[in-house]
């Protein structure tokens, strides 16, 4: 997905074993657009103790929604279309 005006993709790696070397590689093996960074562990907690561990589970391709006032976040995991993002960033405001 293409970050726009509307949506910003922010994509943290919670693997302590990776490096920002291996995150940039991913980065541009795959022309991905947004914000990139490895989760600190303290973070990486936080996420599981609100989410469970299905977060932190790669395969599952899990993804939060946060609208932009930061009031409303919404948690899947799964492949979802671009257009049902957009729909459900807009459905989050």
């Amino acid at each position: 997905m293409r970050m726009t005006d509307d949506v910003v993709v922010v994509a943290l790696d919670v693997d302590q074993n990776e490096d920002a070397a291996a995150v940039v590689a991913h980065v541009e093996r795959n022309d991905f657009a947004g914000r990139f960074a490895i989760s600190p562990i303290e973070l990486t907690r936080t996420l599981t103790a609100e989410f469970g561990n299905g977060i932190i589970t790669p395969p599952r391709s899990p993804k939060v929604l946060v609208n932009a006032d930061q009031t409303s976040a919404v948690y899947f995991d799964g492949v979802a279309s671009a257009e049902e993002l957009l729909e459900m960033a807009r459905d989050a405001r």
